[in-house]
């Protein structure tokens, strides 16, 4: 009895020594701040992720705090990456389009036809194939990536017809992001694609530099750029996702405690995002029907030709030799 007695108490003991250690070092465990960069205003989607997620980390308890800039206090989505690279930006929401700027071979991401829909999206980028190979590319580069935010598909909008059919293209002055493929991809078209900053974007439509621009409705209505354009169609013609990027040598810093908790709260944060997309497109589409903007859906025969096309381009030598053989044949399998 007094051996059974003596044993308990010594679990007791080892067990209370655990207990108390685990405590002590949480309490030791040194709060954190990061500093998180975007370019898009504060009511962006984006940025509400962010937030989420600063809620999930308040309710769990930890040391890690977000200092959410949205606005593009500390910069453009351009200077965001930069920044994340050197680490004098922790963490950054950005496009995926604009990380591919400082990595070309992650553009395969947004070619056209690749996603037919938002399950698609589902299955192939934030579950699949695509996402884990742009987590590889930007680890490579000193990137850690924690998710993506919905970015949406990008749509056209323009200021002179109805967009149903691939010859309604044919002549439009469309802005396009500096990003190769797309003014690539709009040239096939017969359009005349013409990079121009975000932030100048209103102004060019405005001016009539511009005819017209693609980009999701989550920025053509927050933004206000259909007040410049009077006709909108969901031609779907690229996907883009938002990797929240976080400089590695800033997660390698922190504890697998703090490791676990700041995961949980970005898949929180980004899972919410995604699911208030769906509704929030539909309600800024139905703001902007009633605001006078003319919608059109994308036809067979219009989608049967971004497809093709995102075919050819992927498979033309600038492009194949970014993104080898493999990658373009997964980008699009044989049916």
């Amino acid at each position: 009895m007094k051996k059974k007695l003596c044993a308990l108490l010594v679990v007791v003991f080892v067990f209370s020594l655990v207990l108390y250690g685990n405590i002590e070092a949480a309490a030791k465990e040194k709060p954190v701040k990061i500093t998180i960069s975007c370019a898009a205003i504060a009511t962006h989607p984006y940025v509400l992720s962010a937030k989420w997620s600063q809620e999930k980390l308040k309710e769990l308890g930890s040391s890690i705090t977000l200092d959410i800039h949205p606005g593009g206090i500390l910069g453009g989505e351009r200077e965001t990456v930069e920044g994340v690279m050197l680490g004098s930006i922790d963490m950054g929401l950005v496009a995926d389009m604009s990380i591919a700027g400082f990595i070309p071979e992650m553009a395969f991401a947004n070619f056209p036809g690749m996603f037919k829909d938002y399950n698609d999206v589902q299955k192939l980028y934030y579950n699949g194939w695509v996402g884990e190979r742009v987590k590889k590319l930007c680890a490579a580069k000193g990137l850690k990536v924690l998710g993506f935010n919905d970015n949406d598909f990008r749509w056209i909008t323009n200021s002179k017809r109805k967009v149903t059919k691939p010859e309604d293209i044919k002549g439009l002055k469309l802005r396009v992001p500096e990003v190769a493929f797309l003014v690539d991809f709009f040239k096939e078209f017969g359009a005349l694609p013409t990079p121009i900053a975000l932030g100048e974007l209103a102004t060019a439509l405005q001016q009539g530099v511009v005819d017209g621009q693609e980009l999701g409705a989550t920025c053509v209505y927050p933004y206000g750029f259909y007040e410049f354009n009077k006709y909108m169609t969901r031609i779907h013609h690229s996907y883009s996702a938002a990797p929240i990027i976080l400089n590695m040598d800033k997660w390698n810093s922190l504890s697998a405690k703090q490791q676990k908790e700041l995961q949980t709260a970005i898949d929180y944060g980004t899972d919410k995002e995604f699911k208030h997309n769906r509704k929030y497109v539909d309600e800024v589409i139905a703001k902007m029907k009633a605001k006078g903007v003319i919608f059109s859906d994308m036809t067979p025969e219009l989608q049967q030709a971004i497809l093709k096309t995102g075919k050819k381009l992927a498979s033309s030598p600038k492009y194949l030799s970014a993104f080898g053989q493999d990658i373009v044949d997964k980008m699009y399998p044989s049916k």
